[in-house]
């Protein structure tokens, strides 16, 4: 793909979300989900993703879906703005141009509405910085509503997956206790945990 197609393309977007650098042409200059963050996650999966199927839930731009299909795995991305979503079929277009077909299905949904049993089961979930969104474009302020269907989204990864990696906010010591506990209703429990700052990543797996 050319530099001109690649500016063309990045333009047509007032923002990205997602730090990529196609062929030296940035999306953004500070990164906030990125290669540091598909590093940190990398480091909680196995050595080998090769076969294994992949739900990246709330995906942006495609970054982390697109770096694990691009290591053999068969991912479904999922993304509800649409600006987002063209993001992440141009990502796709770029790095299938350099790697071949990849096994990546992509999304303009909102999770609490997508059937995942109609794509799953799942070797793992990606979680990144999205459960805490859950709920809040249908019942604006309505906190017991928006709890409520949190922990049915949480409920429908749990009997899709027997790995669901979470990025929260907060610390080691907060932020993460609220999803432990909704986990563990499920029979989940904490198997590994990364600090980055203001957030922090969790690997829930299945007792």
């Amino acid at each position: 793909m050319d530099k001109a197609k690649i500016r063309e393309n990045i333009n047509k977007y007032p923002t990205w979300y997602q730090s990529y650098n196609f062929d030296g042409i940035r999306t953004r200059k500070e990164e906030i989900s990125g290669p540091r963050l598909w590093k940190d996650i990398r480091s909680m999966l196995p050595k080998s993703i090769k076969g294994k199927k992949i739900l990246d839930i709330g995906c942006n731009a495609g970054f982390h879906s697109i770096h694990a299909a691009i290591e053999g795995a068969k991912v479904t991305g999922v993304e509800i703005y649409p600006m987002y979503y063209a993001q992440s079929l141009f990502a796709k277009e770029f790095y299938e141009e350099k790697h071949g077909k990849l096994k990546l299905q992509l999304l303009n949904e909102r999770i609490e509405y997508v059937d995942f049993n109609k794509h799953g089961p799942f070797d793992y979930v990606f979680a990144l910085s999205i459960l805490y969104h859950v709920g809040k474009k249908i019942h604006k302020r309505d906190a017991i509503k928006m709890q409520k269907e949190e922990t049915e989204t949480i409920k429908k990864l749990t009997k899709i997956s027997n790995n669901i990696l979470v990025r929260a906010k907060g610390t080691l010591n907060m932020g993460v206790v609220h999803y432990d506990n909704k986990f563990i209703m499920f029979g989940f429990q904490r198997v590994k945990m990364l600090s980055q700052g203001k957030r922090v990543l969790v690997l829930y797996r299945r007792k």
